[in-house]
């Protein structure tokens, strides 16, 4: 089951992250998560104007939403520059390599879901 992080003090336990994923455009932390996957997604205004950050946590949450084995951890999702120019599918590619690293390097247990 996927659930949001929408709490302040919830976003700031990822300092203490247990390791990242990265990827060209975006930076992943990651804790250990206790029933399912949760996600949190940070896009600042470097990316762009607020159509253009609203419209890529839009196209990230919808791409989660689809998914249906994530692992059981919780991530934040931040957004490096030039994810505003990426299409749906190269969007898609990425969180997609997101995921399988995630997979890759959680111990299996946490994979239940």
């Amino acid at each position: 089951m996927l659930s949001w992080i929408k709490r302040h003090s919830e976003y700031q336990r990822f300092t203490e992250a247990q390791f990242s994923v990265r990827t060209a455009h975006f930076y992943v932390p990651v804790l250990p998560g206790e029933t399912d996957f949760q996600l949190g997604i940070t896009v600042r205004k470097k990316i762009g104007k607020a159509v253009t950050r609203n419209l890529v946590k839009r196209r990230i949450k919808a791409w989660f939403r689809q998914q249906e084995d994530l692992p059981v951890c919780k991530v934040n999702l931040v957004a490096r520059l030039g994810v505003g120019s990426l299409d749906w599918q190269e969007l898609c590619a990425e969180l997609g390599q997101i995921v399988s690293s995630l997979k890759q390097k959680l111990p299996t247990g946490a994979r239940k879901f």
